[in-house]
């Protein structure tokens, strides 16, 4: 019984050593690196940029003190889009966006990605800024973040190509997604 509880003992200690030597944490220095490394064009400094990601400006914020990272852009003015968009784009939050979001900021809807800092890695950080670039692109489509499905929307609404008439600010044309 006395080997079995070391043993226990010595894999739990073992597993716990590794996590932290798992898990880089992010911070500014490393989001900055990170632009620079992937060659992206980016203004701003500590903490605060905006990059220039797959041909759309995104916004990034990123607070060590607060251990949280925002991504987004925007999409369209508030004031332009009607009451069954909004619906779309609820529904959307919870089928099709993942883990970016639709949301208000000033007088925009806004693609937003928030999470802790820390926890991020640069897989995440660049899927991240696709997710949101691409919810931005498909807003008035597919409102999707990525060509992944999580659950069946309750309604059919979704069309395969915006009208010219219909596009975005900040939007390509197509409102293609990205993998």
């Amino acid at each position: 019984m006395n080997k079995t509880l070391t043993f226990l003992a010595l894999v739990l200690t073992c597993l716990i050593m590794s996590i932290p030597a798992q898990a880089q944490q992010m911070n500014e220095k490393r989001v900055e690196r990170f632009f620079k490394k992937l060659e992206l064009e980016t203004e701003g400094e500590d903490g605060v940029w905006m990059v220039n990601f797959e041909d759309r400006w995104i916004l990034v914020f990123a607070d060590e003190d607060s251990d949280r990272m925002r991504i987004f852009t925007p999409v369209v003015n508030r004031d332009e889009i009607d009451h069954s968009e909004w619906e779309r784009m609820l529904e959307a939050n919870f089928h099709t966006a993942l883990d970016a979001k639709y949301g208000l900021y000033n007088e925009y809807v806004i693609a937003l990605f928030s999470h802790p800092l820390s926890y991020l890695d640069e897989y995440q950080l660049e899927d991240a800024m696709n997710q949101v670039v691409n919810l931005a692109d498909t807003f008035g489509t597919s409102y999707a973040s990525s060509s992944i499905l999580f659950g069946k929307p309750a309604h059919s609404f979704y069309r395969e190509q915006p009208d010219e008439k219909n596009l975005r600010i900040n939007q390509r044309p197509g409102g293609d997604v990205r993998n």
